[in-house]
């Protein structure tokens, strides 16, 4: 596990670029370019949240490039170094940052907010509202609804009316084939 310590007597590839101690590990000194961005959906809108401290607001550009990817850049500014000064331990970074991101289809990104308080850049994105189809059934519709239901009905009593006629009729001809009659042939004579 590396240490966190930091080392008073500089290495030979610090000397050669700085005297200042800076720290072993690489959790400590990563480059400002690694600036963590969350980015949260709500129904509303996409939220992205960036930790920058030390940044003035002029030093941040919020842009969309490309019609829907949002980009977001700055620099933080090293402090200067006085010849009379003596550091000790040097862990703030400073450079350049540039994140991109893909905005989905449903970004309104003609609407981007950008504010930043306390360190923390907040950059707002709105949402189109996505067209539900709306299913209400008016008082027309419960008619019409039921209009089909019996006219449906009603075809399908035609049909087995019908069914039971075609079938009533191959009876009788199936009967005058033989020459069968029964009882109701005699008493319908009547």
């Amino acid at each position: 596990m590396p240490s966190t310590a930091t080392s008073l007597i500089p290495s030979a590839t610090a000397a050669a670029t700085s005297l200042i101690p800076r720290s072993e590990t690489a959790a400590e000194t990563l480059p400002f370019a690694n600036v963590r961005i969350d980015w949260r959906e709500t129904p509303e809108a996409h939220i992205f949240r960036a930790d920058i401290p030390g940044v003035r607001k002029d030093e941040v550009k919020v842009e969309v490039e490309d019609g829907n990817v949002l980009r977001i850049s700055g620099q933080r500014t090293r402090e200067k170094e006085e010849k009379t000064d003596t550091w000790h331990r040097v862990e703030r970074s400073s450079g350049q940052f540039l994140r991109r991101f893909r905005l989905p289809e449903n970004a309104k990104v003609d609407q981007v907010k950008a504010s930043l308080e306390n360190g923390v850049l907040t950059v707002t994105v709105p949402k189109t509202e996505v067209q539900q189809p709306q299913i209400e059934k008016a008082e027309g519709n419960e008619l019409l609804d039921k209009e089909k239901e019996e006219n449906l009905r009603k075809e399908a009593e035609k049909e087995s009316d019908q069914q039971s006629k075609e079938a009533e009729e191959k009876v009788e001809s199936e009967k005058e084939k033989r020459g069968d009659t029964t009882l109701d042939d005699i008493v319908s004579d009547f």
